[in-house]
Order: structure tokens, then C-alpha cells, then sequence
């Protein structure tokens, strides 16, 4: 599937409103939050190919809580593997995170976002710690009735 089929995800931009869309993405450090935290790795599985020139923002909220928090502002990882330090407020405890992924391009003048619907259910320890994010073309639907874009899975 190439990128320009994904209507859902995908948006082309005009070259005059360029500049505008790209400055409007919030952008913020990537920083280790304190402790409480739980140390995890992404998978992330793209619908298309992607390039050294996009920037790839990836962050987690946590509905309810101070959590807020980047832990990926930069290229795609070559081999698609990016490590994230997750603040939580119990170490020992289950969590709920709605996922903000958001894929800048300007080689193709686009930009792609799969943002704060994409929820991931980090479960108590022992849990994995690898997790496979498959960034999927069109909507799944789910078991409660709705659709996401993201399959989230242990590895």
C-alpha cells in the first residue's frame, strides 16, 4: 500500500501552507520522567516506507493524571525500535495510556498522525516489555463497539 492510499491517517500539504502545518505540531523535549517509571520498547510497524528525513513525534497520556509525556521527537528508527521510559503512578499497578503518534514528511509534504485515540494497556508486573505498534492504513474495529488505527501486541 503506498502512502497516498491511507486517507485516514495522511494528509498531502500544500507547499504555501507548509511551513504553517509543520510549525503548529507541538513539539517538546524527550526527557526521562521521575520516578515512578517502567521501561518498555515500541515496535513501531509503519503502513509504508518511511525515510531518514521524516520526523517521527511519539508520546503518551495517561487520561486523569499528570502524565503527559514525549519519548520519541526525531527520525523513525531504522529498525523501527524506540525505547520508552513511561511515568506511572504505581510501579506495581496497571495502566491506561491513549498513545500521540504523529509522522511529519516533508519529502512527500505530508504529514500522518495516529493521536489520542490509540489506547495501550500496560498491564501490572511481570509484563513484557517489548510491544509490537503496528500503525495500520484504515480503522479495526474494536471490542467495545469502536475503531482504532493501532494494533498494540506483546512481543
Amino acid at each position: 500500500m503506498n502512502d497516498f492510499a491511507i486517507k485516514n491517517a495522511c494528509h498531502k500539504i500544500e507547499p504555501a501552507e507548509w511551513a504553517e502545518v509543520v510549525s503548529s505540531y507541538e513539539r517538546r523535549p524527550v526527557a526521562a520522567p521521575a520516578a515512578p517509571f517502567r521501561d518498555i520498547e515500541f515496535n513501531i510497524e509503519f503502513p509504508f516506507p518511511v525515510s531518514a528525513d521524516d520526523t517521527l513525534l511519539l508520546g503518551a497520556y495517561s487520561v486523569g493524571r499528570t502524565i503527559d509525556q514525549w519519548f520519541h521527537d526525531g527520525p523513525p528508527p531504522r529498525d523501527g525500535r524506540i525505547a520508552a521510559r513511561l511515568a506511572v503512578p504505581d510501579p506495581d499497578a496497571a495502566e491506561e495510556y491513549w498513545l500521540w503518534v504523529e509522522l511529519i514528511r516533508p519529502g512527500k509534504s505530508m504529514t500522518c498522525g495516529w493521536s489520542m485515540e490509540e489506547r495501550f494497556d500496560l498491564p501490572a508486573p511481570p509484563h513484557a516489555t517489548q510491544w509490537r505498534l503496528e500503525l495500520l492504513p484504515d480503522r479495526i474495529p474494536t471490542g467495545d463497539g469502536g475503531s482504532r488505527r493501532t494494533r498494540i501486541s506483546p512481543l
